[in-house]
C-alpha cells in the first residue's frame, strides 16, 4: 500500500526540483521565446497576431503573465535580450508545471498498460532525468505543454477502459481537446484512442460503443472551436497578423473568421520555408545526432540536447519490440497489448514527420521518445529473475542520472570553459 504513495511522492519531489530550479535563469529571451513571448504581449495589448499553431498554450501563458503582472511593453526582439520586468518568470510557469507533472503521468500511464509498479517508477524517473524533455519545459515553449496534455488524455482514456467509468472518458476527451488546441500534431493522441475504440468495436460488435466515438470527437472539436472564440474576443485591435488575413477579416461573427484562419494556418504551415542552422531530419532523431542551440552568453550556453543513453537505449528497446512482434515470438505474449500500444504510439508520433518537406527539429521526436522510455521499462519488466531485473533498473538509472548531471550545464546554462564545452559536444554534428 505504501508503494501507492511513496513512488509518486518521490517522482514529484525529483521532478519539482529539476523543473523549477533556476527557472528564472537566464533572465534573457531563449530560443522561440522570441515568438511566444511576443504573442503574449500581443494578447495583453489585444493586438491581432498570426501563428501557425492553435491558441491554447499562448492563452495559458498570457493568463499566467497577466496574473503575475508581467508588463506588456517588452518587445522580444531577439534571443539574448534581457528582461526588464522581474515578473518574466510567470511566462515560464505553465510549461514548467506541465514538465513537472509529465513524469507522474508517465508513471500512472505505464501502470495502466500493465507495467509493474517498480517498472512504472523507473519510466517516470527516466523522464525526470531526460535533458531534452526538461529543457523544452523550462522556457516559454509549447511542446512540453503538448506532451503533458497528450499523455494525460491517453492516461484518462485507459483509466476509462480499465475502470468502466464514463467520466474518465469525458476527461480524456477534454484533454484531447487541449492537446489539439495546443498543436495540430496532438491529433496523434486522438488517433491512438480512436484506434483502440475501433478494435474494440470490431471485436465486441456492440453499437453502443459508438457513443464513445461521439464523446472522443465532439468534446475535442467543441473545445478547439472554443479556444478560437476566446482568441478572437481578445484580439480586437489591428496588429501584425492582419497582413496574413483578408482585408475585411476583423469584420467577419465568428464562423467565417474561424474557417479563414485555420485555412491560412494550414497553408502557412505547409509553405514554411524559413531556414535554421540546427534543423534536423526525422531519421536522425532516434540517434540524437543534431541537438538545438538555444542561447548563449559568454561561457554559458543552453542546448536542447537529449540524454544520449536514454535516446539510444530507447531506440534499441523499440527495435527489439518490433523484431519480436514481426516474428511473433512468445517472449512478449504476457504483455502483447502493452507492446502493441507502445509501438503504435511511437510510430503514430514519428512516421508522419517523414512526409514533411519543411524544416524540422529534434524536439518533434519527444512524444515518440516517451513511448521509447516505456519500451525500456517494459523490456526490463519482462525479465523473470528478480535480482537481474533489479540490477538492470539500478544500472540503467545510474547511467541515465550520471549522464543527465554531465549534460546539465548545457540544460541549465551553467558556465563552462571552452575546453569543457568541446568535451560536452561529443560529435561534430552536435556543435
Amino acid at each position: 500500500m505504501r508503494e501507492k504513495y511513496i513512488y509518486p511522492a518521490i517522482l514529484a519531489i525529483l521532478s519539482f526540483f529539476t523543473h523549477f530550479s533556476f527557472l528564472n535563469f537566464p533572465n534573457q529571451v531563449v530560443f522561440d521565446e522570441t515568438h511566444y513571448g511576443k504573442f503574449v504581449s500581443d494578447y495583453l495589448n489585444r493586438s491581432y497576431f498570426f501563428d501557425i499553431h492553435p491558441p491554447l498554450s499562448k492563452l495559458l501563458a498570457t493568463l499566467s503573465a497577466y496574473l503575475g503582472h508581467f508588463t506588456s511593453n517588452f518587445d522580444f526582439a531577439s534571443i539574448g535580450e534581457t528582461f526588464t520586468d522581474p515578473n518574466f518568470i510567470y511566462l515560464r510557469i505553465i510549461p514548467a508545471i506541465a514538465g513537472f507533472l509529465l513524469p507522474l503521468v508517465i508513471y500512472f500511464l505505464a501502470k495502466q498498460i500493465g507495467i509493474s509498479t517498480i517498472g512504472s517508477f523507473f519510466a517516470g524517473t527516466v523522464a525526470v532525468f531526460e535533458n531534452s524533455l526538461l529543457v523544452q519545459s523550462k522556457f516559454l515553449l509549447i511542446d512540453g505543454i503538448l506532451l503533458f496534455f497528450g499523455f494525460s488524455s491517453i492516461l484518462f482514456y485507459l483509466l476509462y477502459r480499465n475502470k468502466k467509468n464514463i467520466w474518465w472518458l469525458v476527461l480524456s476527451a477534454f484533454f484531447l481537446g487541449t492537446t489539439i488546441s495546443t498543436k495540430w500534431t496532438g491529433a496523434s493522441f486522438l488517433a491512438i484512442c480512436l484506434l483502440i475504440e475501433t478494435i474494440s468495436l470490431i471485436h465486441e460488435k456492440k453499437l453502443a460503443r459508438l457513443k464513445n466515438f461521439a464523446i472522443l470527437l465532439f468534446i475535442p472539436i467543441l473545445f478547439y472551436i472554443g479556444t478560437f472564440a476566446v482568441h478572437f474576443s481578445i484580439l480586437t485591435k489591428s496588429g501584425e497578423g492582419d497582413a496574413f488575413m483578408s482585408q475585411n477579416f476583423q469584420q467577419k461573427r465568428f464562423v467565417e473568421k474561424f474557417i479563414e484562419l485555420n485555412v491560412v494556418m494550414l497553408n502557412e504551415s505547409r509553405n514554411l520555408t524559413t531556414s535554421h542552422p540546427y534543423t534536423s531530419k526525422w531519421y536522425t532523431w532516434p540517434l540524437m545526432t543534431r541537438p538545438i542551440f538555444y542561447w548563449e552568453n559568454g561561457n554559458q550556453r543552453i542546448y536542447s540536447i537529449g540524454n544520449p543513453f536514454i535516446y539510444w537505449f530507447g531506440l534499441l528497446a523499440i527495435l527489439i519490440l518490433f523484431i519480436h512482434t514481426v516474428f511473433r515470438t512468445k517472449f512478449f505474449i504476457k504483455k502483447r497489448h502493452a507492446v502493441m500500444f507502445i509501438l503504435f504510439g511511437y510510430c503514430i508520433n514519428f512516421f508522419p514527420y517523414m512526409l514533411l518537406t519543411r524544416i524540422t527539429f529534434l524536439y518533434y521526436y519527444l512524444a515518440s521518445l516517451v513511448f521509447a522510455i516505456m519500451a525500456i521499462a517494459l523490456l526490463i519488466d519482462l525479465i523473470e529473475n528478480k535480482k537481474i531485473k533489479n540490477c538492470c533498473y539500478i544500472i540503467l538509472l545510474f547511467i541515465f542520472i550520471t549522464t543527465f548531471l554531465y549534460f546539465s550545464p548545457l540544460t541549465y546554462g551553467f558556465s563552462l570553459s571552452t575546453q569543457s564545452q568541446i568535451n560536452h559536444t561529443w560529435f561534430s554534428s552536435w556543435r
